[in-house]
């Protein structure tokens, strides 16, 4: 599906960015030191991985608002969403953590560490806050899309 709109691309860099500066603002807060390399590779996961969820969200939500008003259509996207989600990133995080606790090398420890707060960051931003968005800008969203006749009217 293509997305054909202005506005969806910044909704969804705006909660991709926020979820990363979060897991990367954490070891700052928390007094502890972050190596570069880890911050681009956990960056680049977090990245991939929040991408993948935010397309599923928003293509169900769109889809979703061809028959539905935007609040059926949100908690028909999170319906829709949700084992995906829970899946592919339970998967990441429970490997992420297991390599936290169970490598001896400190520099992939604090790795594992990254990557596991960072996919569990993901996956609540997505599922929680992409969808209250996605609703909050409907209208933004339907003005600054071309075939906005699509939308259910409300």
């Amino acid at each position: 599906r293509d997305f054909k709109s202005l506005a969806l691309p910044i909704v969804l860099i705006s909660v991709i960015e926020a979820g990363i500066f979060i897991n990367m603002a954490t070891p700052f807060f928390m007094g502890n030191t972050l190596i570069f390399i880890g911050y681009l590779i956990g960056s680049t996961i977090q990245l991939g991985a929040t991408i993948d969820y935010a397309i599923l969200m928003t293509n169900n939500y769109l889809d979703s608002r061809k028959k539905m008003n935007k609040v059926e259509a949100s908690i028909n996207a999170i319906k829709l969403s949700m084992p995906s989600i829970l899946t592919s990133g339970g998967i990441l995080v429970a490997a992420a953590y297991i390599l936290k606790f169970k490598s001896a090398i400190t520099a992939v420890s604090e790795m594992g560490a990254l990557i596991g707060r960072g996919a569990l960051m993901s996956m609540i931003l997505v599922s929680v806050f992409l969808p209250q968005l996605l609703r909050f800008l409907d209208k933004v969203i339907e003005k600054t899309t071309i075939g906005r006749d699509e939308f259910v009217k409300e």
